[in-house]
């Protein structure tokens, strides 16, 4: 009982934090247009504190430059002798006009930290889908460029109809033909449209846990998937991010930690919850060995969902 209540809050706190940060363009605007008004109702009430205190300035200034016009124009026989003299005048302007700029800072601090809130949430607002565009967009041209090139290879080495079946998943299906007095059977070629799912490669390169032992690497790999299906268990969302971390794979989440909360896996009620990579094994050569040595990396793929 109890583990299905912390599965439940877990994983509804968790999809909910998704959504958050997935609506975050949409609430940074809708922010920004509350703290605008905000700031100007802070504006109109502050309005008449900074014009009394300007005021009040120049009231004191005058009074002070009438001070200093009677000291210097008094006789020097008067009983009533003002002792006030220039040095005196600008020590009390200078210390009028800092109570002044002081006031006036006071008076005008909040609708000043409101609008800097505003235009703050306003730039995030645009920034934040900005950021995930071009994210997107990267992405997307290094996976074209990538399977581009594959593909030519492919024609030039296999062909072009092999290029299809490759693509297209293409394949046979026996339908009978009916023909008077004989039963034959036509083959049909049709073609199947499947995701080409984004991979990662799991190297020494981009994870300090990768070693040179492939066996060591395997059933790492295996204990990881394990990890990852106990999460999905507990959680019911897992993120690229959470993939990632469980792969020590750091470097690919600081490349746009946005984007990898959009795409994951989500539990299905029905079937299968076991997380499972798509593991191929590149041997690729490694000059810093030496002529004819080589090193392995992995490529990592698996059933990726918009979450």
């Amino acid at each position: 009982m109890f583990d299905g209540l912390k599965t439940a809050v877990v994983s509804g706190a968790k999809t909910a934090g998704l959504m958050l940060m997935d609506k975050a363009p949409v609430l940074m605007f809708a922010g920004g247009v509350v703290m605008f008004g905000v700031t100007v109702y802070c504006a109109v009430k502050a309005a008449p504190k900074v014009d009394e205190a300007i005021k009040k300035h120049n009231e004191v200034i005058k009074d002070l430059d009438e001070k200093l016009e009677k000291a210097e124009n008094q006789d020097e026989n008067d009983e009533e002798k003002i002792e006030y003299s220039k040095k005196d005048y600008n020590k009390d302007v200078r210390s009028t006009y800092g109570h002044t700029v002081l006031n006036v800072i006071k008076a005008a601090a909040t609708p000043t930290c409101c609008a800097l809130v505003s235009i703050g949430l306003f730039g995030g607002a645009v920034y934040l889908p900005v950021k995930a565009v071009g994210a997107m967009t990267t992405k997307y041209l290094a996976t074209k460029r990538s399977f581009e090139e594959y593909r030519g290879v492919v024609r030039e080495e296999e062909g072009a109809e092999k290029d299809a079946h490759y693509m297209f998943k293409t394949k046979q299906k026996i339908e009978p033909v009916e023909v008077e007095g004989d039963e034959n059977h036509e083959t049909i070629a049709s073609t199947e449209s499947v995701q080409n799912d984004y991979f990662w490669h799991w190297c020494e390169e981009t994870s300090p846990i990768f070693t040179s032992a492939e066996v060591w690497n395997d059933n790492l790999l295996v204990s990881k998937m394990q990890n990852l299906t106990e999460l999905l268990r507990k959680t019911h969302v897992l993120t690229n991010n959470d993939i990632l971390k469980e792969l020590a794979m750091y470097g690919e989440i600081k490349k746009d930690p946005m984007t990898g909360i959009k795409f994951g896996k989500k539990w299905k009620e029905d079937g299968d919850n076991t997380f499972k990579f798509e593991i191929h094994k590149i041997w690729v050569p490694d000059y810093k060995k030496g002529p004819n040595r080589s090193r392995l990396i992995y490529e990592l793929r698996y059933d990726e969902e918009l979450l």
